[in-house]
């Protein structure tokens, strides 16, 4: 990225001297005040299943502050509209179509008249030949599948519609067997995950029972008309739990279907497990409504016996060169010494000293954890690792630390997440999971080490630290998990700001990307009216970098104002009155501070305690995994950006209200992720 950074600095440099000079400070122009919106058309007509695009005019057209628009309809059952103003007639009456912008609102009466048409059948394209390993009389499951009438349930359910009992797979109208296939029709559109859950078990007289001295093969292939995600876990039949979904066996979460290909599933080998019969448990949300999922050649099959004593280790144990030779690595003499400790799932959240758990063995530079028990979900396996009292590890403001780790597993994990968390020795509540620091994570293949790295500019002066470790979306019985050379040091910087970097910048743009599901970055003078009248005082502010002296001098504009961050009263859904939000969004030092400009990796630093990603002309990809929210940030020509990770309100702060999920309120009050500055050199 920063060789991009530094051809774009070198053509600045050339074209300097065609800047002109910000000696005299810009006019602010008047704000004009917003009168009214108008929808067009203000009435219409369409016919059941035929869609309109409705467009609003601002009045006027210039005016200085254009909040974003908000549909809704008087009666769904009549016509929907979608947030771009799309309406789709349903049944025949009629609805408003209201448009929202601030406190202004204008509306299109809608007449839907008529019944829809049959309309072409979809061309289905998908291979329903059934693989030869699912038609071998090993699998265990083809029986199943032939078996109609009372010999087989099915229990479904699709965005809020639970069909409340099981269900014989003949009467589910939207679905359809076909040789080794179950095809579905998703009905209603939905948002996320676990919003279109499928329960597919075989009834009294089909079981599949297990046994645990064998070892069994699963095996599921999935297709989809529509790009979407998955998610399987194989369960006990009512054993403990719920009927439909008992003990965990194993699961795999967050595949991707397409109409490409198909995805094959396999499951790692099961053994060690005795049930009266298995289920499926499936879910499919966020699949646009009328998506087809195909649900093809399941295969449970005995694979012969089950492994005897531990599992194979093939883990290479040896430390790195790196690890040997960093001889101010701070987490060495912990783990030599076994300064350590771990709380959480493998030690049934019981803080223990790493000596007293037979689960996990220490090798040279690596810790190996055993779970002996299958886990489930996103959150079922998190553990903490920290330093023992006398040997904590701080960290000082303004000060750069790398962070470095090799993880393994000896099965597929489709996420792992390794925090640096501030350790609370006297806060209960956060005793082993304070504030959150830094995040690695990524997904990592089985028997293959995977290593992350990032850096970390303490903002404050830290007593000790702790590492919470979660390899997410369940994990089986008997998987091996592998820390090793884990790194902690500082950095020692001697960035500057460089000459041809040099110069003075006008704020031109303040964007965030924030809430789960987010599409997009969001300009915040946009939604202005979230804010009082100071979130325009930003616009104007001049940003100065010096190599003569590497400094920054961040200075307010004509109105010698800067943003103040408070989210005005009424729109403060905690009921609390004015939300400060100043430890959200990042702040730049005013006045003059030292700046370094890291030309390796585009890191920029602020009074040796701000740290911020700087950019150049470019489009960047940017992306916060666990909440789903991505967007492209375009930096301009001539322009530079700094991003800026945001602090997320801690849950303990608020009771959660599904209502503001997808609200600008959750996207700027509850969960900024990333805040981006942007300058343009004058």
């Amino acid at each position: 990225m920063m060789k991009k950074i530094l051809s774009f600095i070198a053509i600045a440099a050339v074209a300097a001297v065609a800047f002109i000079s910000c000696e005299e400070k810009p006019e602010v122009p008047a704000d004009i005040a917003l009168k009214g919106i108008t929808v067009s058309p203000a009435t219409y007509s369409l016919a059941v299943g035929e869609t309109k695009a409705l467009t609003v005019a601002y009045d006027p057209a210039d005016a200085t502050i254009k909040p974003e628009v908000e549909w809704t309809s008087s009666d769904t059952k009549v016509a929907t509209v979608d947030g771009r103003g799309t309406v789709t007639g349903v049944a025949a009456g009629t609805a408003d179509i209201v448009a929202k912008a601030g406190e202004f609102t204008a509306k299109c009466v809608v007449t839907v008249v008529g019944e829809p048409g049959p309309g072409p059948e979809p061309e289905d394209k998908w291979d329903y030949t059934p693989c030869a390993d699912y038609s071998a009389a090993s699998n265990l499951w083809k029986p199943v599948f032939d078996a109609d009438g009372e010999n087989y349930f099915y229990y479904f359910c699709n965005g809020s519609d639970w069909n409340g009992t099981d269900t014989e797979t003949t009467d589910v109208p939207f679905l359809e067997k076909k040789t080794s296939t179950y095809k579905i029709t998703i009905e209603n559109a939905t948002y996320s995950a676990w919003q279109n859950q499928i329960f597919i078990m075989p009834n009294t007289g089909h079981e599949i029972a297990l046994d645990a001295a064998k070892q069994y093969r699963i095996q599921v292939t999935f297709g989809a008309t529509e790009t979407t995600r998955g998610f399987i876990k194989a369960v006990t039949y009512g054993e403990t739990g719920p009927k439909h979904e008992g003990a965990l066996i194993h699961e795999v979460g967050d595949f991707q279907m397409s109409p490409d290909a198909p995805t094959i599933i396999d499951f790692p080998a099961v053994y060690g497990i005795t049930c009266s019969n298995i289920n499926f448990v499936m879910d499919f949300g966020g699949a646009p409504a009328g998506t087809i999922i195909y649900i093809k050649d399941i295969i449970v099959a005995e694979d012969g016996d089950a492994p005897q004593g531990e599992p194979e280790d093939t883990w290479d144990y040896t430390p790195s060169a790196e690890y040997l030779a960093a001889t101010n690595n701070l987490w060495k003499p912990i783990f030599d010494g076994n300064f350590d400790f771990l709380n959480g799932q493998i030690t049934h959240y019981t803080a223990m000293d790493i000596t007293a758990i037979e689960a996990l063995k220490k090798d040279q530079s690596t810790y190996r954890l055993t779970f002996d028990d299958a886990t489930s979900g996103e959150w079922g396996n998190c553990n903490f690792l920290t330093t023992q009292v006398g040997h904590f590890i701080p960290m000082a403001a303004g000060t750069k630390y790398k962070i470095k780790v090799t993880l393994g597993a000896t099965s597929d994990i489709s996420n792992v997440i390794f925090s640096l968390h501030e350790y609370k020795a006297d806060d209960p509540d956060q005793k082993y999971e304070g504030a959150w620091l830094l995040d690695l994570f990524g997904p990592v293949t089985a028997n293959t080490p995977t290593t992350f790295e990032a850096e970390y500019t303490a903002q404050k002066d830290i007593d000790n630290i702790s590492f919470t470790i979660i390899p997410q979306n369940g994990t089986p019985a008997g998987m091996m998990f592998y820390i090793k050379d884990l790194i902690i040091e500082e950095v020692k910087s001697t960035n500057v700001v460089p000459e041809f970097f040099a110069g003075t910048y006008k704020v031109t743009s303040l964007k965030v990307l924030g809430g789960v599901g987010s599409s997009a970055f969001v300009e915040v003078k946009d939604k202005s009216w979230m804010w009082n009248s100071s979130v325009n005082k930003e616009y104007d502010n001049l940003l100065v970098l010096s190599s003569t002296d590497n400094t920054a001098d961040y200075q307010a504009g004509a109105d010698g104002a800067y943003w103040d961050y408070i989210l005005v009263a009424d729109k403060n859904k905690l009921g609390t009155g004015d939300m400060n939000l100043s430890h959200n969004f990042g702040q730049l030092p005013h006045g003059v501070v030292p700046c370094n400009i890291n030309t390796e990796n585009g890191q920029v630093t602020f009074n040796n305690t701000l740290t911020v990603q700087g950019l150049t002309e470019g489009t960047y990809p940017w992306e916060m995994t666990w909440a789903s929210a991505k967007g492209d940030l375009v930096v301009p020509a001539n322009s530079i950006a700094f991003v800026f990770n945001c602090s997320v309100k801690p849950d303990s702060e608020y009771t959660w209200d599904a209502t503001w999920a997808y609200s600008d309120f959750e996207r700027f009050g509850l969960r900024p992720f990333y805040f981006a500055m942007i300058f343009t050199k004058q």
